[in-house]
């Protein structure tokens, strides 16, 4: 009795194919996934960049006694010249409330941006 010749693959060995290829798939869709969080940084950097270089070129353009350009150690705007820039009035009394108050949080540059 002569056996048959083989001219396929068998089951077992198309699932262990299968099996091989699926797990080399899995690694090129975590490639997929770090790729996009990579380029979604990359963007944020950028805006970043692009704003702070925008910020500093303005800040460049004024002249050197600008008010705005005038910080104390807190960050806080002084008001120097008596012009309207760097008063912190939170309690609306006209006067500048953390000059007045060793107690005060110090201002820094997002207190400045909330004012």
């Amino acid at each position: 009795m002569r056996l048959r010749e083989s001219k396929g693959f068998s089951i077992l060995e198309v699932m262990i194919a299968m099996a091989i290829f699926m797990v080399g798939m899995l690694g090129v869709a975590a490639l997929q996934i770090s790729s996009m969080n990579a380029t979604a940084f990359a963007g944020n950097l950028t805006e970043a960049m692009h704003l702070a270089t925008s910020k500093i070129e303005e800040l460049m353009s004024l002249d050197y006694d600008h008010p705005l350009l005038n910080v104390d150690a807190n960050g806080d705007n002084r008001d120097i010249d008596n012009n309207g820039f760097g008063d912190r009035d939170t309690d609306g009394d006209g006067s500048d409330d953390d000059d007045d108050n060793p107690q005060a949080p110090p201002a820094g540059p997002d207190a400045i941006l909330d004012d």
